[in-house]
């Protein structure tokens, strides 16, 4: 079987583009209807001025586009600052953490997330500190590419994962590492 490996990248690339889109999206959205809730409570007060009417903000106007600003902004804002987090905790852990080879066990589609019709691939690992004797099992971040090929085609059955010298527990997987064999 013939892998095409362009398709793979593009398609990954793609994914990736779409979710950092939509980060950025729901913020933009956000902060849009922000603006309009508060052009919408200036223009209320200048009326209410000139014909004497009080100004409140509870305008049902104003008060929709403010929480639908709110929420929009604060998903979009929310998605940004936990990928920033997360790519901040993923170097910290390369620079610092212990470097292990967990067995792979499973590789399943994590189908509660679909981006483009495509759902993403999630390996789960298994590794026993043999200091411990506890058995701790990993799950990669989504993999927008599939790994069944690259592991079975490379005889791959363990894979790298950083884990934090004193927590086991707060790792990074990098099992994203494995699509540089699909070029």
């Amino acid at each position: 079987m013939r892998i095409d490996s362009r398709r793979k990248k593009y398609v990954n690339m793609k994914a990736q583009k779409t979710l950092k889109f939509l980060r950025i999206l729901f913020a933009f959205i956000g902060l849009l209807f922000i603006v309009l809730a508060i052009t919408f409570a200036i223009i209320d007060y200048r009326l209410g001025n000139s014909a004497k009417v009080y100004f409140t903000m509870l305008n049902p106007v104003f008060l929709i586009f403010f929480i639908l600003g709110v929420t929009f902004f604060s998903v979009g804002f929310i998605m940004i600052i936990y990928e920033r987090n997360s790519n901040t905790k993923h170097q910290m852990l390369r620079e610092n953490g212990r470097k292990i080879y967990a067995a792979i066990e499973k590789i399943n589609l994590n189908t509660s997330l679909r981006v483009n019709g495509k759902h993403p691939y999630i390996i789960t690992c298994k590794w026993t500190d043999p200091a411990t004797g506890n058995t701790y099992f990993f799950k990669s971040p989504n993999l927008w590419f599939n790994p069944h090929l690259i592991i079975a085609e490379r005889n791959i059955d363990t894979l790298l994962v950083y884990i934090d010298r004193d927590n086991p527990k707060n790792y990074f997987d990098a099992a994203e590492e494995l699509e540089k064999y699909t070029l």
